[in-house]
């Protein structure tokens, strides 16, 4: 269902990430030197991302890139369903790119490890990491559903009538 400016989809129904040639946002040059400054990423995130290849051959099978498929701008929001024992989102800092994030149990019951700390959340929980902050999370049930959102420290302007609204400088 939508209308104008808004849409209600199921998260079941979006698919994983896609980067067809006709995508709209980037170049076919801006791509490349978008994969280029991902190939210089920090050793230990590498590292990182390459074991988790290894050790989770099915990682993001079941991927649903929310943002990249309803043409979000604002913020990062994407979301990631497994089974018992399935890695749902990677070991990763965000340190890169500066991000904070908050990951939202939707269903079942995830395992966070965030720096060395381990930690099961579950369903309307959630777990919030500043950029810097190692996390990664494992599925505890079958069918687990964890939405992430993410953004720029201090890129958000609250309206006037949030609590923490301040005037503009003059």
């Amino acid at each position: 269902m939508e209308g104008d400016g808004w849409v209600v989809v199921d998260i079941s129904e979006i698919s994983g990430a896609f980067a067809p040639a006709d995508e709209p946002g980037l170049s076919w040059d801006e791509r490349q030197e978008a994969r280029a400054r991902l190939r210089r990423r920090p050793a230990e995130q590498t590292a990182r991302n390459e074991k988790a290849a290894r050790d989770f051959p099915e990682f993001g099978r079941r991927w649903h890139a929310i943002r990249q498929n309803l043409g979000i701008t604002a913020f990062g929001v994407n979301a990631n369903e497994g089974d018992t024992g399935e890695l749902l989102f990677i070991p990763h800092d965000e340190a890169e790119h500066g991000h904070e994030e908050v990951y939202v149990v939707l269903r079942g019951r995830a395992r966070f490890e965030v720096e060395g700390n381990s930690m099961d959340v579950g369903p309307g929980e959630l777990l919030y990491a500043r950029a810097g902050v190692l996390r990664s999370a494992t599925a505890r049930e079958d069918g687990t559903l964890v939405l992430a959102v993410g953004g720029l420290p201090g890129a958000y302007e609250p309206p006037i009538w949030a609590a923490d609204w301040r005037p503009p400088p003059d």
